[in-house]
């Protein structure tokens, strides 16, 4: 029984190493989790523990792209693509070796890893010149989470509606970091517009029984705004402001909650939209335009309501043609630390004040815009 021992302690180190690691990445104090992460790979190293060697090097990567977003330091290429390198050949041979009742779970982690180091490769390639980082090897990366995505989605075929669940994540997560992607210029390999389409397909799919697993532990409304988001960076990114906003308009004035991230990434497009209103291009669109496009939004609110042209009668427009409704109020939203709740506010009304809102807060549109775009392993 000796040997159960240090197999035990082993198993026991990697849970506490990934669940204070990911306090920490999470938490923002991305030192703290790389040290944590480095002292756990030398012992799992020194035990031959190949599987956590895996884990600890993935994380390890992903604390190193993390870095890179933060200081730009072209130095941890080299080290953070180790740790990929590493992770990635664990992980395939795992999944060699797996019995086939595990097969799902080794493919979705070596998946997860493919994409991991393919964006980490992408994105570092943006910035440094040199020959070591090639582009065409973070896009093949890529390639191949998307080709075991696919073999993936066969072995579930629907058949556990909590693995199903956890295709809807790994969805966002691939949506995340596609887009993140095309705001640097990168070719859209993958198709993000097929991603969105998975997901809005399975959200309507299962929007009548809310007691699917889907629902649990984030709502139908939440799931909603999870794509929605993803359309406003995506519509964003596309240089669609106007589209992006009515994503953003909808999402402010439907929903009693909104996810944190999701909201500073409306109030964001809301924000561009506004400055580009005010730009020498849209200018030419005139007042006219701008009055008839937010009529015409007022209008299909109205009418999806049941409201009458005399419900509506306290609709004005004020003098930069913004159309607003007396006696509506936004309060929604996390402004310096401060929450307030979201009440039934008509979508111009809210497009005015967030005007108002973003002229007072001019620091707020300079909000840091980061979405968790890669996987850490938690197994």
């Amino acid at each position: 029984m000796s040997h159960i021992y240090p197999i035990t302690a082993s198993f026991t180190k990697l849970y506490t190493v990934v669940r204070f690691s990911c306090a920490a990445f999470f938490a923002g104090d991305l030192e703290k989790a790389r040290v944590i992460l480095i002292e756990a790979l030398h012992l799992f190293q020194s035990i031959g523990n190949n599987k956590a060697q895996g884990i600890a090097n993935n994380n390890l990567g992903n604390t190193y792209l993390a870095l890179y977003e933060e200081t730009e330091d072209c130095d941890l290429y080299r080290t953070g693509k180790e740790h990929f390198d590493d992770a990635v050949v664990i992980a395939t041979h795992e999944r060699a070796l797996c019995r086939a009742d595990d097969k799902v779970d080794y493919t979705r982690q070596l998946s997860n890893r493919h994409f991991n180091r393919g964006i980490f490769v992408c994105t570092m390639c943006k910035k440094m010149t040199s020959g070591e980082v090639r582009l065409d090897s973070g896009l093949q990366d890529i390639l191949a989470a998307k080709n075991l995505d696919d073999e993936l989605d066969l072995l579930v075929n629907g058949s556990d509606l909590l693995l199903e669940v956890a295709r809807f994540e790994r969805i966002v997560g691939r949506a995340h970091g596609m887009i993140s992607l095309a705001s640097k210029c990168i070719e859209d390999v993958w198709g993000i517009a097929g991603l969105l389409d998975q997901l809005e397909s399975m959200l309507f799919r299962n929007w009548e029984h809310e007691e699917h697993p889907l629902f649990e532990e984030i709502n139908r409304v939440g799931r909603q705004q999870q794509i929605y988001d993803l359309h406003i960076r995506h519509e964003t990114t596309k240089g669609k402001t106007l589209a992006a906003a009515e994503f953003a308009v909808k999402m402010l004035t439907d929903d009693e909650y909104i996810i944190a991230s999701a909201y500073v990434n409306a109030v964001i497009a809301l924000a561009k939209f506004f400055q580009d209103l005010n730009s020498e291009e849209q200018q030419k669109i005139g007042k006219r335009k701008k009055k008839q496009i937010l009529r015409e939004r007022l209008k299909q609110r109205r009418e999806s309501q049941g409201m009458t042209e005399e419900d509506g009668a306290d609709v004005t427009a004020d003098a930069n043609g913004v159309i607003s409704k007396e006696h509506s109020s936004i309060v929604g939203a996390t402004m310096g630390g401060k929450r307030k709740e979201l009440k039934h506010a008509n979508e111009l009304c809210v497009l005015k004040e967030l005007k108002v809102l973003l002229k007072d807060n001019k620091n707020f549109t300079s909000v840091s815009n980061k979405n968790i775009i890669f996987c850490l392993d938690y197994r």
